[in-house]
């Protein structure tokens, strides 16, 4: 694999985790803070009230350390400890430096799909929630009332890895290409045999040329210029 496609995978693997860590910390934070609780103009955080950038501030305040312990939420963080130990073995995969063919990653992003099923509906719905938070329409029922995890950082792995594959896919048809062009230029046929054939007929003709030119010298030349057979061996 080229530097030029590992590094881009790489990047695209980082971003996905770094997504997923601020996904749960969002889910696990936001349950953490009272429905009663106001920011400083007096905005509440309660049913159906939009999320304000201080409501966010607070939300991500009131995470614990222990919210990202194995079974701090159950099934929650079963899948959450899954999803690093997947971003963790691709990261290692990708960056494996004796790497040299993508089949490997290219079945490990594909089979992500089975292990992650709850985030193909987001996959859907991810783009709207990303298009929600930006013109700032949350509320807080638009994470505690579904799977948010599940919907969103799953989401967001799935693309990630629907990414991958295509990337390795572009990549495993570029290398076989260029040993199928490397393969048909060696044959008898091909542009770099034509081209030897070619440098070696020059290279003939060029060589008795030059003998059948000498030829013609040694038969025109003066006589006081040709060397006798005796003298020439000495």
């Amino acid at each position: 694999m080229s530097r030029f496609t590992r590094l881009p995978l790489l990047l695209m693997i980082a971003l996905s985790l770094g997504f997923a860590l601020l996904c749960w910390a969002i889910d696990t934070g936001i349950r953490h803070v009272p429905y009663e609780t106001q920011d400083s103009l007096g905005r509440p955080m309660g049913f159906n009230d939009r999320l304000s950038r201080e409501h966010w501030a607070i939300v991500f305040r009131a995470v614990e350390a222990r919210d990202f312990l194995p079974g701090a939420s159950g099934w929650n963080s079963a899948y959450f400890w899954l999803l690093l130990v997947m971003h963790a073995i691709a990261w290692r995969i990708v960056g494996m430096a004796s790497f040299h063919s993508p089949r490997r990653p290219l079945i490990f992003f594909a089979i992500q799909l089975l292990l992650f099923p709850v985030g193909i509906p987001g996959l859907v719905g991810l783009p709207a929630y990303l298009v929600e938070f930006s013109k700032g329409r949350l509320d807080r029922e638009s994470i505690i009332d579904i799977p948010f995890f599940w919907c969103t950082a799953h989401a967001a792995w799935l693309y990630t890895c629907n990414l991958c594959v295509i990337t390795l896919f572009l990549e495993q048809r570029r290398r076989a290409w260029r040993a199928l062009r490397a393969r048909t230029e060696l044959e008898p046929g091909g542009t770099k045999a034509r081209d030897s054939q070619r440098i070696q007929k020059v290279q003939s003709s060029r060589g008795s040329r030059i003998t059948h030119e000498a030829h013609e010298w040694g038969a025109t030349c003066p006589p006081l210029l040709r060397v006798p057979r005796s003298e020439s061996r000495l």
